[in-house]
């Protein structure tokens, strides 16, 4: 499973920045050499829902133009009506 870890660095994040750095690239190399054997990777982004708008308060809206603003590195924003 990918994420954003990668993006942002911080003290004690050495090792998880690198693995979701490297996992995109290393599935896609996986993909290529055990074919047909198929792989994927899952990387989970910000759902849209009543319980994170609770959560993030007053920073919601923040919240969702940095997301529109770092929306060419995701293909697809979701809400949990679309899932």
């Amino acid at each position: 499973m990918g994420g954003t870890g990668g993006r942002r660095p911080g003290v004690g994040l050495a090792v998880v920045s690198t693995l979701t750095t490297a996992l995109p690239t290393l599935t896609a190399n996986l993909a290529l050499e055990p074919a047909p054997i198929r792989v994927n990777l899952i990387a989970a982004g910000f759902i849209d829902t009543p319980l994170s708008a609770s959560l993030l308060g007053d920073q919601l809206d923040a919240r969702r133009e940095e997301l529109r603003a770092n929306a060419a590195t995701r293909s697809k924003s979701s809400t949990s009506t679309s899932i």
